[in-house]
């Protein structure tokens, strides 16, 4: 449990975190920004940024009257952002062969939330080039209704949102230390089939 909150500390998720096993389902109340923050690291080479809405503004003769001071640190291994993000890409990559080419275009990872009652839903969903995380919830913490998850609320905002914004930089860039293993989901054994379509791909050192 430790190990958890020291990690949630180096991405800056600031809430107060109790050492409780129940951590492990992820019952912790956060902020969107620390949503992006923290979830934005496995994209990032492991490298947190703080995020912001304004990178710089312009006058009118096209002069830089601000810009952001952006904060970075790195704040996990590049090889176990590089795994991780693998495996948050493993949904993300069925989608996209099933949606075809409705799909925006290159790689993506993302996860979905909802708390209980279905009082709110989130997705969370990286590109090469941006993070993004959806939230639907009430102001009075209220049911939202029967059956309403992420994967029907928000993931479909995020989606189209990806679809305006996503321009370039169509894959992610892994650690080249690691190396591509296809895995049998269920047994955890490798598959020499490689055309086994119930196999994954992992990433291994």
């Amino acid at each position: 449990i430790d190990n958890a909150i020291n990690m949630a500390r180096r991405v800056c998720i600031t809430t107060e975190i109790l050492p409780y096993p129940s951590l492990a389902l992820g019952c912790l109340d956060v902020t969107l920004d620390q949503v992006v923050g923290a979830c934005n690291v496995f994209a990032n080479h492991g490298v947190y940024v703080r995020p912001h809405y304004i990178r710089w503004v312009k006058d009118k003769l096209g002069v830089k009257i601000y810009k952001e001071t952006i904060i970075k640190k790195q704040a996990m291994d590049h090889k176990i952002a590089s795994q991780v993000l693998k495996v948050l890409g493993l949904g993300m990559h069925r989608l996209k062969n099933s949606i075809g080419e409705k799909w925006f275009g290159g790689d993506a990872a993302g996860k979905t939330g909802t708390t209980n009652d279905s009082r709110t839903s989130w997705f969370y969903g990286s590109t090469p080039e941006l993070t993004t995380a959806i939230y639907i919830g009430r102001d009075d913490n209220k049911s939202l209704g029967q059956k309403i998850y992420g994967a029907r609320t928000a993931f479909p905002i995020w989606f189209a949102l990806s679809k305006q914004v996503t321009h370039t930089a169509p894959h992610f860039f892994y650690d080249p230390s690691l190396r591509q293993v296809m895995v049998d989901p269920i047994t955890g054994a490798l598959c020499h089939d490689k055309r086994n379509d119930q196999c994954i791909s992992l990433l291994i050192s």
